[in-house]
């Protein structure tokens, strides 16, 4: 999921990310695997946060 909204960002503002595209630049690489990292982490934290909320619910 966090890769999919990660690409849909880059294409969303035409980050030029490939060798081939003007205006590349290899630090656009970093800006996609930062947003990535930070992407599954909040993912992470939502899926944690509802597992718990479930586990409680559950219990009598």
């Amino acid at each position: 999921m966090a890769a999919v909204e990660v690409a849909l960002l880059v294409e969303a503002t035409n980050l030029p990310i490939r060798f081939n595209q003007s205006g590349f630049e290899p630090w656009h690489w970093a800006l996609v695997v930062v947003a990535l990292v930070v992407a599954y982490m909040v993912h992470m934290q939502v899926f944690r946060s509802f597992t718990r909320r479930q586990a409680v619910a559950a219990q009598p």
